[in-house]
């Protein structure tokens, strides 16, 4: 390890990788890059999903593409969802960190290092990292480091966490469908909180099989009860294991923490509140610090979410804490009374106006529905802070 650096990116999760990946793919692959990771377990153990209307340089180790997708509602039928322009990807986590550092490794000037950030100082000509005890110089510090305490330093935000655990299994038997994910099966009781399964079918005999909810209680009973009750499957076997949980909130995370170093991943504001998907926002966030940096330019500018989305962003945080069960049928009316495509660009915050004034129309339409049907008082559901690694 040098005492000195062009860039340090703290962090080897999928939001450090992503930034060294897309320096090292751009001129900037001559500059000095140090990441510096603590354990590549929490990623390589996870599986990374996201959706993309033109091509992605992780497509070509996606362990599966669809360009069918369906929710299935609580009476057990399917609403089909058919993509014109975009695709949803599933990447393996060890897939996509050994892309990576092999991309790493390929560049002379970049190098990852196991250790510990312990501080980031910053200073009017650069920023000084300490590793391990070893303080290291930089013109560019980059920070993914979380901590629940991020998402509401004031107390003025609202802030979810949402928990998943999921399973790939493997079947004795020809049960799935490869050509069709389904992104939602919502015959799961709410109890309060929006809760529900998602299938991803690597095969006809693999698939993810995932069950998210705000609260975490008794996900190995709901995951089993699922695949053999509810999917009628049982013979199969457990391949591998993965959980983790999502920090949702409408707090504006800063950016800007010096005037060399700039927060990227969970820290930076880059998972979406109202979906709870990072993976393409950091992609984005990536390609857009490197062509600032290629530029001379600190990166400090790059594209932020606006006004609107940020205020769509908080009303979907509030209907999921306090009328959780309302997601359900919010989700069945978008996706009925919209093009899926629409609805993704309005996630994306790609939308124009007009595609914004129809999504809205077809969310009030929904809520002012559920608002007059007399339902019966839910509990309010558990948001415990839990730990999540850097992203």
């Amino acid at each position: 390890m040098q005492q000195r650096y062009d860039i340090i990116i703290a962090g080897g999760g999928v939001a450090g990788l992503s930034l060294a990946y897309a320096l090292t793919q751009s001129p900037l692959r001559d500059r000095s890059i140090l990441i510096v990771e603590r354990s590549i377990a929490q990623t390589a153990n996870r599986t990374l999903s996201y959706w993309a209307d033109r091509p992605t340089p992780f497509d070509a180790i996606a362990a599966r593409s669809w360009d069918r997708l369906q929710m299935v509602h609580e009476d057990g039928s399917a609403q089909a969802i058919g993509l014109d322009e975009y695709r949803y990807h599933t990447v393996r986590g060890e897939d996509f960190v050994a892309f990576v550092h092999q991309a790493i490794a390929a560049c002379p000037h970049a190098e990852i290092v196991t250790g510990t950030v312990e501080a980031i100082e910053d200073g009017a000509h650069g920023a000084a990292v300490t590793i391990d005890g070893q303080r290291v110089q930089a013109t560019w510090a980059f920070d993914s480091r979380f901590r629940p305490s991020d998402c509401d330093p004031d107390g003025t935000a609202r802030t979810l966490y949402q928990h998943f655990k999921g399973w790939e299994i493997e079947t004795a038997e020809p049960v799935f469908d490869p050509g069709v994910a389904t992104l939602f099966d919502c015959r799961l009781p709410q109890r309060g909180e929006w809760r529900f399964f998602y299938v991803l079918p690597y095969t006809e005999h693999r698939a993810l099989v995932e069950v998210v909810a705000l609260s975490r209680d008794g996900f190995d009973m709901l995951l089993r009860g699922y695949i053999e009750r509810t999917l009628g499957i049982s013979h199969y076997r457990v391949l591998a294991k993965e959980a983790g949980v999502t920090p949702l909130s409408d707090w504006r995370f800063p950016r800007r923490i010096g005037q060399h170093v700039m927060t990227i991943g969970v820290r930076g504001g880059r998972v979406k509140p109202s979906s709870g998907y990072a993976f393409q926002r950091i992609q984005d966030d990536s390609a857009a610090i490197a062509r600032a940096l290629l530029h001379d330019e600190d990166p400090f500018g790059v594209r932020e979410s606006r006004r609107f989305p940020r205020l769509c962003d908080a009303g979907t945080l509030r209907i999921m804490q306090q009328r959780g069960e309302w997601l359900n049928p919010l989700m069945a009316g978008l996706f009925a009374q919209n093009p899926p495509d629409r609805i993704l660009r309005f996630l994306d915050e790609r939308a124009g106006w007009i595609e914004r004034l129809a999504v809205g129309a077809s969310v009030l339409s929904v809520l002012v529905r559920q608002a007059l049907t007399p339902r019966p008082a839910a509990p309010q559901p558990r948001t415990d802070l839990c730990r999540t690694t850097s992203q």
